[in-house]
C-alpha cells in the first residue's frame, strides 16, 4: 500500500488461480450471485478500493464477462477494454509480460 492506502504491488496469488477457483465453485453447483462477492466487492472492501468491486454510479467501470464455459471473454478496467473477445488488448500492472494472465 502507498501513503494513500492504495494497492501498489501484489506478490501473492495468480489471476488464473482466481478464475479456476470460481470455475470450480460454479461446477460444484454454487450460485454465481453467492460466490461472486468473494472475488469482487469483498476483496475491494478489504483492500480499501472504494470505487471497485461493484457496478454502481461513481464506481470505476471494471467488468469481467465470462463465456458459456465460464472462461474470461472480455475485461473492462476503468472503462477501457483490456480483453475483448478473449484477446488481450491492454496489459495492466499485475499481468505477466510473458502472456500468462
Amino acid at each position: 500500500f502507498n501513503e494513500r492506502g492504495e494497492v501498489t504491488e501484489m506478490a501473492v496469488g495468480r489471476p488464473a488461480s482466481l478464475l479456476q477457483t470460481l470455475k470450480n465453485l460454479l461446477a460444484r453447483g454454487a450460485a454465481l450471485e453467492t460466490v461472486l462477492p468473494v472475488f469482487t466487492s469483498n476483496v475491494a472492501d478489504i483492500l480499501r478500493l472504494n470505487d471497485r468491486g461493484r457496478i454502481s454510479v461513481g464506481c470505476a467501470a471494471d467488468v469481467v464477462v465470462l463465456d458459456e464455459n465460464d472462461d474470461v471473454h472480455d475485461v473492462m478496467i476503468a472503462g477501457l477494454w483490456h480483453v475483448k473477445g478473449g484477446k488481450q488488448r491492454i496489459s495492466g500492472r499485475f499481468e505477466d509480460t510473458c502472456g500468462e494472465t
